[in-house]
Order: structure tokens, then sequence, then C-alpha cells
């Protein structure tokens, strides 16, 4: 059910990017049969682009010696390990 429902959304996407190309550029078009092959085409290419996924991988590197830096992101201040409240750094 969640499936068809992300399909539905990805649809919905898809036909409203195309209406909205029909909108600013095609709507006072009198080549009628070029609206028509747009508007068809457009039905039929959100109807079969929300099947296909694009997978992708980006490795970043490490950085100095691989490891994440033990500092918090805001501060200066980190609590200690001996429970006496916060350690200078």
């Amino acid at each position: 059910m969640e499936g068809l429902l992300l399909y539905l959304m990805k649809s919905a996407v898809w036909i409203t990017g195309f209406a909205f190309v029909f909108m600013l550029f095609l709507q006072n078009e009198r080549y009628f049969s070029l609206n028509r092959i747009y508007l068809i085409s457009g039905i039929v290419t959100s109807l079969i682009f929300p099947f296909i996924t694009i997978r992708y991988v980006i490795e970043l590197p490490a950085g100095q010696g691989g490891h994440l830096s033990a500092l918090p992101a805001g501060g200066a201040e980190v609590p200690s390990g001996t429970g006496h409240g916060i350690a200078e750094i």
C-alpha cells in the first residue's frame, strides 16, 4: 500500500511538471497536433517515470587519520568523564 502511495505521489509530481510547462509555453500555441502530442506523451511519461530508480554512490575522503573529531559541533565545552562538571578545552 505504501508503494502505491509513493507511485501516485511521484506520478502526480511528473504530471504537474508537464502541465506547468504546457501552461507556460504551449497553451496559446495554434499547432493543435503539437499540443495533443505533448499532452499524451506527458501523461504516458508521468506513468512510466516513477518506476525508474537511479542509484549512485558518493565517496567522501576520510580526512586525517580516517576518524571523526571528538569535539562537539558547537563548541568549547565537553562533559568530563569524572562527573565534576565541564572540562575546558
